[in-house]
């Protein structure tokens, strides 16, 4: 029994080392054709760092990302996303952190500074509640107890 823990274990530890990272980005990018992301990657043993990020919606520039570092544990994946910038509605977030793990695999869950919420990948829903949001995007959000809410279907 423990043979076999220790060869799942370096099984795992192997998978996530050897990921094809770049790859995978790439795949991704290929599965949407509407958003085209150009961005500086940099790949290390457990992560995916792309710097100086444009996204492109229909060929048009719509948001600028200063730094993301994408950790593909399989198990449990993480991004983290610095200075998000979108254009069309002058939004600046700061931090925000997205978790997903395939044992919960209905939903990618989102924490920032002034933001929580989730993705709710089965129904296609996003749901964001901001404490304070800028004054830019509040005519877009319900105002309840808990704070400003967010839910769009994509």
């Amino acid at each position: 029994m423990k043979k076999i823990l220790i060869f799942l274990l370096g099984f795992y530890i192997g998978a996530v080392i050897f990921m094809p990272k770049k790859a995978v980005f790439y795949k991704i990018q290929e599965l949407i054709p509407q958003i085209n992301i150009e961005a500086q990657t940099k790949q290390t043993p457990i992560s995916l760092n792309l710097q100086n990020i444009k996204i492109f919606y229909a060929s048009i520039d719509s948001a600028d990302i200063k730094k993301v570092k994408i950790f593909p544990f399989i198990l449990y994946n993480q991004a983290d996303i610095y200075d998000l910038n979108v254009k069309s509605i002058n939004l600046t977030l700061k931090n925000i952190k997205i978790i997903f793990t395939p044992f919960y695999p209905i939903k990618a869950f989102i924490f920032g500074d002034n933001l929580n919420g989730f993705i709710n990948l089965k129904e296609r829903k996003i749901h964001i509640t901001f404490k304070n949001p800028p004054s830019s995007i509040r005519g877009f959000l319900k105002k309840t107890e808990k704070g400003y809410v967010l839910d769009e279907r994509y």
